[in-house]
């Protein structure tokens, strides 16, 4: 009698569980990941934590927070929540690749049901990394085609708006087309044109 507490107890815990199910994106190069921010889930480090999770793989991220722009050809998009049982713990995330809006991957770690298990407590890096290793095993990054924008005569096209001739002007620098002192001396005249 004094045993079915304890055997109670095991068959309780036995039924603990922790899942991670993963649906790994097949081969596929991609030159970036847009990520749709999501409101919902309240835990600041999230979504840095994802981003810098993917940019280790080598994949650039780049965050929106309504319409993906028209250069997102990959968006990602996911769901966390947090709960209490003697500290915060992860206990559910998903997320889903897409490619021109149709999912190509998934990955989730359920701890929903781990009630009395240890293991469900750690970072939330822990418990997401091994997702997103195994979600974008087979990407590989490649970069976009570099397409060089139509210059004028003084590296300026002449009906530019301001910001326009301000991005342009950045990017000669960038590349190196014309010196820190022309691009300096040039964005001022800009500046003094407003």
């Amino acid at each position: 009698m004094r045993f079915l507490p304890a055997v109670a107890a095991l068959l309780a815990l036995s039924g603990c569980s922790i899942s991670q199910t993963v649906t790994p994106v097949p081969e596929r190069e991609v030159a970036e990941i847009c990520i749709k921010q999501n409101s919902a889930v309240l835990m600041n480090g999230f979504l840095p934590t994802m981003q810098r999770l993917i940019e280790d793989r080598g994949i650039p991220t780049f965050v929106y927070i309504q319409s993906p722009p028209e250069r997102c050809q990959h968006t990602m998009d996911y769901n966390a929540r947090w709960r209490w049982d003697l500290a915060m713990y992860l206990y559910h995330a998903e997320f889903r690749l897409l490619e021109n809006n149709n999912v190509i991957g998934r990955a989730e770690y359920d701890a929903r049901f781990g009630g009395a298990r240890l293991d469900k407590f750690g970072t939330t890096e822990e418990k997401i990394s091994p997702l997103i290793d195994q979600l974008l095993a087979n990407v590989r990054y490649k970069p976009r085609p570099v397409t060089q924008p139509v210059v004028a005569e003084g590296g300026l096209a002449a009906g530019d708006d301001i910001e326009a001739k301000l991005r342009r002007l950045k990017w000669l620098r960038d590349e190196h087309l014309i010196s820190d002192d022309e691009y300096t001396a040039k964005r001022q005249q800009i500046l003094e044109g407003l």
